[in-house]
């Protein structure tokens, strides 16, 4: 297990919050504090695992035959998207301090935050220009063992095109939200380009760069 029971208490008080909600450029990504006031039904979204079956429409599965929630005025969460370089270069480094190893552990405390604050959870493997692996999307905490199995379950090696990789991302139909990328950067067709497909698609990016104790 990536975390111990103290660390998971202690990352579930957490909460990430993407820039641009406080301008509101990303519909319907945090829950309201607010308390007492009315909740009215605002919108519908295609279902998750670990959605609550109480909001489902019933109405809408039998005529369409795809399950969608209620969303509720009040109830708004993020779409949290992670994506982690899975290149050779990332095997660099000895124990705790390989980059790779540090990568997971990174997305492991990033993807807990997410799942306990009810958000939509999303991660994705970049390597030789695609996305090789990917889990969710996913909600809630009943998700957790399965999220650690994947990460787990990772494999490393070959070369990176972090510009094709986020191109290939960003073009798949996915709710435009918070993408974090982690990676070491080490590719010579360098990552800018991947980014801008990301904010065309209306999401917010943020880069982690990750490297060994001796690349500093």
């Amino acid at each position: 297990m990536l975390f111990d029971e103290t660390t998971l208490r202690k990352l579930n008080q957490l909460t990430l919050i993407a820039a641009r909600v406080r301008a509101g450029a990303i519909k319907g990504e945090r829950r309201s504090s607010r308390r007492g006031s009315s909740v009215e039904f605002a919108d519908y979204r295609d279902y998750t695992p670990g959605d609550d079956l109480r909001r489902l429409d019933w109405n809408i599965y039998a005529r369409l035959d795809r399950p969608f929630i209620k969303l509720l005025e009040e109830e708004e969460d993020l779409a949290v998207h992670i994506l982690v370089d899975g290149s050779g270069s990332m095997g660099w480094g000895e124990g705790q301090h390989q980059k790779f190893e540090y990568a997971q552990r990174l997305t492991a405390g990033l993807a807990a935050v997410t799942l306990a604050s009810g958000d939509v959870l999303t991660i994705g493997l970049l390597r030789e220009g695609k996305v090789t692996a990917e889990f969710g999307p996913a909600r809630g905490q009943a998700s957790l063992t399965r999220l650690f199995r994947f990460l787990d379950g990772l494999e490393r090696g070959g070369e990176t095109n972090l510009n094709l990789s986020l191109r290939e991302y960003s073009i798949k139909p996915r709710r435009a939200g918070l993408v974090v990328l982690i990676s070491d950067l080490l590719t010579s067709e360098g990552y800018e380009a991947g980014l801008r497909h990301l904010l065309g698609r209306g999401h917010e990016a943020v880069l982690l760069h990750v490297l060994s104790t001796d690349e500093l």
